[in-house]
């Protein structure tokens, strides 16, 4: 328990330390010329400062409910954290609707979203006390060297999880930046349809991660590296399915979804399927390690 309270205090301070960095970096968004920079022609300057802002918040709001959401694991009811997750990720997606239904800013739409994270995060912190019973959740027992010998594993997770920002995120910004509006409607696009794939490949890998982690604390070695091998050979046996699935019913979505059939460009979605594909690999080889 003493180990429990030091490990838990200790990555939490951590964790609450980035998030003020992060915090420090998005304020500083209200000193660029945002507009400028994106080449925005239909969005005020403060709305996109404003929208910039409570889209960074609220990324900081999804650090600290994983955080919390991970911590079910210790109850062995990693299927309750996912519900919670699943809940923060739904309520995010539904408060556009009515918001975009009534044409309100960019900017409030932001703030919507954030204020449904932060909301489904109390949420969960409280089931989360409330079945931890005596368990701690705070900065209790918390100390640097603790925190500091943290550091190392969790530079290796950064890195995985610094893919998607490198892979999706980061080019946006730049085609935003060089191309235009245009060309980011065409990736975004093509990103979402097919991530879909992506996503029902990765419940598999979710599904099997509490047994993992449940077969190493009781160094059943055996069973662990068949529960990986038989997901593994599950997931790479899915993963051209899936993929060329989605691609070849893209067009009949771009129809159907937004009455855009042109928006299909063969070259384009054939690449993010790949890539699609090759992340699908990734997410399933690292799945071990991680919950090891």
């Amino acid at each position: 328990m003493d180990k429990y309270r030091e490990l838990q205090g200790s990555t939490l301070a951590l964790l609450l330390g980035m998030i003020g960095i992060g915090l420090a970096i998005t304020s500083a968004v209200f000193l660029l010329p945002l507009v400028k920079l994106l080449h925005l022609s239909t969005i005020s300057p403060s709305d996109a400062l404003l929208t910039a802002f409570f889209l960074g918040i609220q990324a900081m709001t999804n650090i600290l409910a994983i955080y919390y959401i991970n911590l079910f694991m210790v109850l062995e009811e990693a299927h309750r954290g996912s519900g919670w997750d699943n809940a923060r990720r739904l309520g995010t997606t539904l408060i556009c609707v009515p918001l975009a239904m009534l044409g309100v800013r960019f900017s409030v739409i932001a703030f919507g979203q954030f204020a449904a994270a932060l909301i489904t995060t109390l949420l969960t912190i409280y089931d989360l006390k409330r079945r931890m019973g005596g368990l701690p959740l705070g900065l209790q027992g918390a100390n640097w060297k603790t925190a500091k010998a943290s550091l190392a594993p969790s530079g290796m997770f950064a890195m995985i999880f610094a893919q998607h920002f490198l892979i999706f995120q980061a080019p946006l910004i730049m085609l935003q930046w060089i191309l235009g509006p245009s060309v980011v409607v065409l990736f975004s696009i093509s990103r979402t349809i097919l991530s879909t794939a992506r996503q029902m490949l990765a419940a598999i890998s979710s599904s099997i991660a509490p047994e993992i982690t449940f077969s190493f604390a009781d160094r059943d070695t055996k069973k662990l590296l068949n529960i990986f091998h038989y997901s593994e050979k599950i997931v790479f046996a899915g993963i051209p399915i899936a993929n060329l699935g989605a691609f070849l019913f893209s067009p009949i979505l771009l129809q159907i979804w937004l009455h855009k059939p042109g928006l299909f460009d063969p070259l384009t979605y054939g690449l993010m399927a790949l890539i699609s594909g090759a992340m699908s690999i990734r997410e399933h080889k690292t799945i071990l390690p991680i919950f090891n």
